[in-house]
């Protein structure tokens, strides 16, 4: 019973203490964001008009732009659960998408525009953003954690914060210097700890579970501790789930004018160097288990799997020079775009494996088909994160941060995976 009462208290102690570390979020920097919309339309309307009234017939443009600079401030609020992601770089990259996406708009359909309003526009949101970046950052959070279940798997993570690992609390006066206490509660059954984390919860400690802050630090879910969440509601966010085939499919056909000329010179330098077909077609498994074909550019000899499937290695002798290189840059999955369009996969999400290894994970790793709970896809949380996996261990690895991302599956958490897919294609990080 006193377990079930803690919890209950953690929950309000966790709401009330949430609020009070994040007071400069709402209190400042939201104030920050708020007033830099009026400026930025006021500032660019007089720029290019020398008023601050914005003609009749530009007001679409104006609402454009103030669209752009919401869905940059709403990312940026809304990142804040990524924990350790949260970058700078990722609120310019949604500002830079939004404008891009608003010029193409106002080109489209041959609405009204000014190129100094746009100019204008996103440099003063550029320039805001970065200020607010540099005035409101967030200071570390500094957790007391009790020792035991999974708290084990946060000493890395303590060591690199300096959080304290104990066996028992301090007094009262000690726990106030801290943000939270983190523990795991199924470990734990001593009456007098338990009373000792409920009174410091009634008094404005937040009391976390150590599963959500090692998911929050390390982006990835905990398969220890899944069972005890409710698997069956896994995917949360099943609106923008429903959405999201629809602006994949826009992205697809509108980078098609660039995707096709460096589609048609990738499959001339294939033929050139290497007899055999231009396109690797394989059996995958897709969302919910079903069986579908992935098409890649072929990157290996003919015959590379003759002996049956494998995992690519570092220095795999399969491998012709281009395919070396379209693997590396991610070139070779350009044909998936086909298996998007034809609703088989997304462009981001767990990436599909052979039967033959999903029947062996099935077996080895616990939770491994829940991965197939969304449509799989191009490029993942797990790819940007993890590289590539050639075993048990790693497989394991990776399957958490696929269920980390099918349980956060949200637009902002897609932006964050893009931006960190175009640094790992530059770095050819995972490829093999």
């Amino acid at each position: 019973m006193l377990k079930e009462l803690l919890v209950e208290s953690s929950v309000s102690g966790k709401i009330r203490k949430g609020i009070h570390n994040q007071s400069r979020e709402p209190a400042n920097s939201a104030l920050w964001y708020f007033i830099g919309l009026p400026l930025m339309l006021g500032l660019s309307s007089y720029v290019t008009w020398n008023s601050i009234v914005i003609p009749i017939g530009s007001i679409p443009m104006a609402v454009g732009c103030g669209l752009a600079y919401l869905a940059t401030w709403f990312n940026r609020y809304r990142s804040s659960s990524y924990m350790a992601y949260r970058t700078y770089g990722l609120s310019i990259l949604i500002l830079t998408l939004s404008f891009i996406a608003l010029l193409t708009i106002l080109a489209s359909f041959r609405l009204n525009y000014s190129r100094w309003f746009l100019l204008i526009s996103y440099s003063f949101t550029f320039s805001w953003f970065t200020a607010g970046v540099l005035l409101f950052k967030e200071s570390a959070r500094n957790f007391m954690i009790i020792k035991g279940g999974i708290t084990n798997k946060l000493k890395k993570l303590s060591q690199e914060h300096h959080w304290p690992m104990v066996h028992r609390l301090p007094e009262k006066p000690v726990l106030n210097e801290y943000d939270a206490i983190v523990i795991d509660m199924h470990e734990h059954s001593d009456p007098q700890l338990l009373k000792q984390i409920a009174d410091a919860s009634l008094h404005g400690v937040s009391v976390k579970h150590a599963a959500t802050v090692f998911e929050e630090y390390s982006g990835r879910s905990d398969l220890d501790y899944l069972a005890h969440e409710g698997l069956y509601d896994l995917v949360r966010n099943k609106v923008y789930v429903a959405l999201k085939r629809g602006w994949e499919t826009l992205f697809i056909v509108l980078s098609s004018i660039f995707i096709v000329p460096l589609a048609a010179f990738t499959a001339l330098c294939i033929k050139l160097e290497s007899r055999g077909p231009v396109l690797f077609t394989q059996q995958r498994i897709g969302k919910d288990g079903e069986t579908f074909t992935l098409y890649k550019f072929r990157s290996m000899t003919v015959k590379s799997e003759t002996n049956g499937a494998q995992f690519a290695g570092e220095e795999d002798n399969r491998i012709t020079r281009v395919g070396r290189f379209i693997r590396k840059f991610r070139i070779d999955e350009i044909p998936q775009f086909w298996n998007v369009l034809r609703g088989e996969m997304s462009l981001i999400g767990p990436r599909p494996e052979q039967k033959h290894f999903v029947e062996f994970f099935n077996e080895e790793i616990p939770f491994y088909s829940y991965r197939h709970k969304v449509r799989p896809g191009i490029t993942g949380w797990a790819q940007t994160k993890d590289g590539y996996a050639d075993d048990v261990e790693t497989t394991r690895r990776k399957l958490e941060y696929d269920l980390y991302y099918v349980k956060n599956i949200s637009l902002s958490l897609d932006i964050l995976i893009v931006y960190m897919t175009i640094k790992t294609i530059f770095t050819g990080f995972g490829a093999r």
